[in-house]
């Protein structure tokens, strides 16, 4: 036995070797962040659990071709020889393998290398007879067991099926009752008192295509939106997923919580005032669901009981270069591996064999059903985020406005899935609040920021942008408009559908949340639904004037929505570091430079005025952009501005900005 499975191992072991020269070019750069994860301890140790676990795999295989290469019977015929048997059963099981993960997950990099093998008109004849040799093998293995076993129980066959039909309900019981995790039950007064709280985030989503989209293109989130309030003015402070989520849960301003960059240290943000606290504090159970975490690591620490999502950290960033193998894509589908390879299951970056319902089954085994405590529930879903494409869609070379809509489709049928799923479990009841948002838009080409006309006020030249994608670029209102959809319930009233244009923030879905599902009022700054559906007499809440913009981190010559993979990891190995149990975060040299480098604004919602940075002038540029017109007015920022111009004490009022036009603020 040890021979056989080490032959096949070596096999495995050469393919593999193969496989990952493949990949050489993403690879680049990975020894700077195995060197750092040497460094770490826990984050070591949560690399080899997992590179154990996936050994454990190809152990299975191995031992699965072993046993159906066993001889029945002594025999000297040529075909009954073990090594025969070996090689025959291994090439059966390896091509249906590469069969299945071609037809599974078409963009991974296996089904690119074998699809000219697949296509050819024998393909199908292989499949039938490989299929047919591992069932032959398989029965002769059975049969064998129940004939050894007969000699010491006479009686096993005729007990066999009652003994497997026991089994069987052992384990369909044994699964069922653990698809949920066992919760401390509420009383009928604390769920009827609050509602259960639902708050989906759609990653990189359109405004325009939420909003605007049609029945047949998004039918599932179309039907939502035409029975929900809309808050149809909101813009994301900054258009990049963690920044835009801290400020979703605390409610504060960016230069208040601190978060102004993916992956920014947690340490030094203020995670008190996350609501999930509050919530908690209110006797909510509280969730945090999602299916990406490779830059955004929202967790336990802002205040959320459970986390469901992939283990993030260095494990993420090295597998998703180097774990595209067909029997990873194939085992990341299976119920409860998740257990073994929590970075692995239901992950949006392994973009190759990411299948929507994967993640959706994962939310449902960790969820559990919901009992009567009232529970929140915050659920990020990345399908329709950079890369654009996944397990089912047009390849990754494929053009942008391909991709993006083809992923848009697919998020739409996960929205529906995941509604679906939660009404099942019980959390969207009679007694729900459901707010479906994105958290920031996206840019998918150079006519979402360009304009008709540009004047040119004493600067030389107009600023250039960053190119597409999120983040990167002031200029584009495709990136930080966004939208909340409310439905449901608050205070006891059905929410009726209606649409708002009243100017809000992601900042002000802390307090709109809470005064709806009457845990307070409040007088902060809410979301035109707060006035309407807030329990107790009408308050007088503010009215939004403005919102403060800025840009998040961009590295030098890097393409958002062209990056290359091994650019990627070594920007990951210059400008990250490893903390803790393999978390990454940006270093602070990276901190302080990226910080000089942000472009700031701010808008009304009508009028948008930036200060960004223009290597023309050899400074920042002040550009006025009054939406709908088509035109900017670009003024030098070096020089005193030659007329009044919008929005310049709300600018002036801020120190980051303030200090980038100091010629402009004279007097404000």
């Amino acid at each position: 036995m040890g021979l056989i499975v080490a032959a096949t191992a070596i096999i495995h072991w050469a393919i593999g070797s193969w496989h990952f020269s493949l990949q050489a070019q993403y690879s680049r750069g990975a020894h700077v962040v195995v060197d750092a994860i040497i460094q770490q301890p826990r984050a070591f140790l949560s690399l080899m659990a997992q590179s154990m676990a996936i050994g454990l795999l190809f152990f299975l295989v191995f031992f699965l071709i072993y046993l159906l290469a066993r001889p029945v019977q002594t025999s000297e015929r040529w075909y009954n020889r073990t090594w025969i048997k070996l090689i025959a059963v291994w090439l059966a099981l390896a091509w249906l393998m590469l069969r299945a993960n071609a037809g599974l997950f078409p963009n991974s990099l296996w089904s690119w290398i074998f699809l000219p093998v697949s296509r050819q008109p024998m393909s199908r004849a292989v499949d039938f007879l490989s299929g047919a040799l591992l069932l032959w093998r398989f029965y002769e293995l059975v049969r064998t067991v129940i004939e050894a076993t007969s000699i010491h129980y006479n009686n096993l066959p005729r007990r066999l099926p009652i003994a497997t039909s026991i089994a069987i309900i052992a384990v369909g019981t044994l699964v069922y009752f653990s698809s949920g995790k066992v919760l401390t039950a509420g009383t009928l007064e604390e769920r009827a008192k609050h509602p259960n709280i639902i708050v989906i985030g759609l990653d990189s989503f359109r405004r325009d295509v939420a909003l605007g989209g049609s029945e047949s293109f998004i039918p599932n989130i179309a039907a939502f939106r035409q029975h929900s309030f809309i808050e149809a003015n909101v813009i994301s402070p900054l258009a990049r997923t963690f920044p835009a989520w801290v400020t979703i849960l605390t409610g504060k301003s960016l230069s208040e919580h601190r978060a102004r960059f993916n992956l920014f240290d947690q340490s030094k943000i203020n995670l008190d005032t996350s609501f999930a606290w509050d919530l908690k504090r209110a006797g909510y159970r509280t969730v945090y669901a999602t299916d990406e975490t490779r830059f955004s690591n929202i967790g336990k620490e802002f205040g959320f009981d459970s986390v469901i999502a992939p283990s993030p950290g260095v494990t993420d960033f090295l597998l998703g270069q180097i774990g595209d193998l067909p029997l990873l894509n194939l085992a990341g589908q299976m119920p409860y591996l998740e257990l073994l390879l929590p970075s692995v299951v239901g992950n949006r970056a392994f973009a190759h064999s990411y299948r929507a319902n994967s993640f959706v089954g994962r939310i449902t085994r960790e969820l559990g059903k919901s009992d009567n405590r009232p529970t929140f529930i915050a659920l990020h879903l990345c399908l329709a985020h950079w890369p654009y494409y996944f397990s089912q869609s047009a390849p990754p070379n494929a053009a942008v406005s391909q991709l993006y809509p083809d992923a848009v489709q697919e998020l739409d049928k996960q929205f529906s899935a995941v509604i679906k799923t939660l009404t099942q479990l019980g959390y969207i009841d009679d007694n729900s609040l459901i707010a479906v948002l994105a958290d920031h838009g996206e840019t998918l080409a150079e006519g979402d920021w360009t304009p008709s006309e540009i004047n040119l006020h004493g600067s030389a030249t107009a600023p250039s942008q960053r190119g597409g994608g999120h983040g990167a670029n002031l200029m584009s209102t495709a990136e930080r408009g966004v939208f909340v959809m409310f439905s449901g319930r608050a205070s006891g009233q059905e929410i009726a559908s209606g649409q708002s244009d009243r100017l809000a923030s992601l900042e002000d879905l802390r307090e709109t949340l809470l005064s709806l599902a009457g845990i307070r009022s409040t007088t902060h700054a809410a979301m035109s639904i707060a006035d309407k559906y807030s329990e107790g007499d009408p308050i007088k809440r503010e009215t939004r004037r403005y919102v403060l913009l800025e840009t998040g981190f961009r590295p030098e010559h890097f393409d958002p929505t062209h990056p290359d993979p091994n650019q990627v990891l070594e920007i990951a190995a210059a400008s990250y570091q490893v903390v803790g149990a393999g978390r990454v975060v940006l270093n602070d040299v990276t901190v302080q430079a990226a910080m000089q480098d942000k472009d700031f604004g701010v808008t009304d919602g009508d009028t948008t005025l930036l200060a960004i940075r223009n290597v023309g002038d050899a400074g920042y540029a002040v550009v006025v952009d009054k939406h709908g017109t088509g035109t900017w007015d670009v003024y030098a920022g070096n020089a005193p501005a030659e007329a009044a111009l919008p929005l310049i004490d709300f600018a002036c009022a801020d120190n980051e900005i303030r200090t980038r036009i100091q010629n402009f603020c004279v007097g404000h």
